[in-house]
């Protein structure tokens, strides 16, 4: 079995589950492949309870090496757990993951991995496949291809979320990628952003003139368990954004059916068009409003004749 110059680095927060499921993704993907991942770096800043949990999750899977650090509850947010856990990655490369993640077994890693390498690149991403359960063989693709163009009043970003390129150099890519470990200390995370921090991570690698590719060879599946107490509290925090960024960005996230604009790089508070299909219903509804605006205002001018009608009778 190789071990490959690779630690997975895992930002995790009260969800002991989708850890569980991703560790077990992980033993599974290396026996098919015949390939050891160096490290596991796991950063958490669960609470107490979580804690626990996800510690009982770790010592079930004692033949994987794995770093785990635990930190005081939120204290760290997504950014900074980052910035926390490329102290503790030793190899030249990783691949950044969430916790909600599933290894894809017809995905070829190490072929990825050997072309960030050979090609020199400082971030090499690839899409989700969206499934809604472990089982599911039927899933949904997505992927972020973004560009970002730079102006003195303002930035132009376009993010595409359907197109699946074999290799393309692009500035906004998804969350699971592989990096080089050097390019990306060097630069970090921001830590200002505890969340929806996406698009300002890419644009502060763009900043940095960071290569970054995006490749249809290599995917992940995506299954987020929400179906308890614990993952209502992650999504409140979560939810938390306050954008201190001063220059206007005008972007626009193309997806299948529907195209929808964003005043930050967050996407925190999308503004939402109306796509072709949305705009013939509104349309129809319109037509229809106007149709009964019609009828009322053509009843009441029979109403006011009739009225008048009766008026000039009754003064005769």
């Amino acid at each position: 079995m190789q071990t490959l110059d690779l630690t997975l680095l895992v930002k995790t927060y009260i969800r002991p589950m989708c850890l569980e499921n991703f560790l077990k993704s992980v033993v599974e993907y290396q026996k098919v492949w015949d390939i050891k991942f160096s490290d596991i770096v796991i950063i958490d800043d669960s609470d107490d309870e979580n804690n626990n949990e996800n510690i009982d999750v770790i010592n079930n899977y004692s033949d994987l090496n794995i770093t785990y650090k635990h930190y005081e509850y939120n204290s760290l947010g997504l950014s900074k757990g980052r910035n926390v856990g490329l102290e503790f990655i030793k190899t030249s490369y990783f691949i950044y993951c969430d916790d909600d993640y599933i290894f894809d077994l017809d995905c070829d890693i190490k072929s990825s991995y050997n072309t960030i390498i050979e090609k020199n690149i400082d971030i090499l991403g690839g899409y989700c496949k969206q499934v809604k359960s472990l089982e599911a063989k039927k899933f949904s693709c997505i992927n972020w291809v973004g560009f970002i163009q730079e102006n003195e009043e303002y930035d132009l970003c376009n993010i595409y979320e359907d197109i699946f390129p074999e290799l393309m150099k692009c500035d906004i890519l998804l969350n699971f990628y592989i990096a080089k470990t050097e390019s990306v200390k060097k630069v970090g995370y921001p830590e200002e952003y505890t969340t929806n921090e996406h698009n300002f991570v890419f644009y502060r690698f763009k900043k940095a003139n960071f290569e970054v590719y995006s490749t249809n060879k290599l995917f992940v599946k995506h299954f987020h368990v929400s179906n308890n107490k614990k993952s209502k509290t992650y999504t409140n925090h979560r939810s938390k954004f306050v954008n201190p960024y001063k220059k206007p960005v005008i972007g626009i996230l193309s997806t299948k059916d529907k195209l929808i604009r964003f005043d930050d790089y967050s996407l925190g508070h999308p503004e939402k068009y109306i796509s072709e299909n949305n705009n013939k219903k509104y349309r129809f509804k319109l037509n229809l409003l106007i149709c009964k605006i019609d009828v009322y205002m053509s009843l009441f001018k029979t109403i006011d004749k009739l009225i008048n009608k009766l008026k000039k009778t009754k003064s005769i």
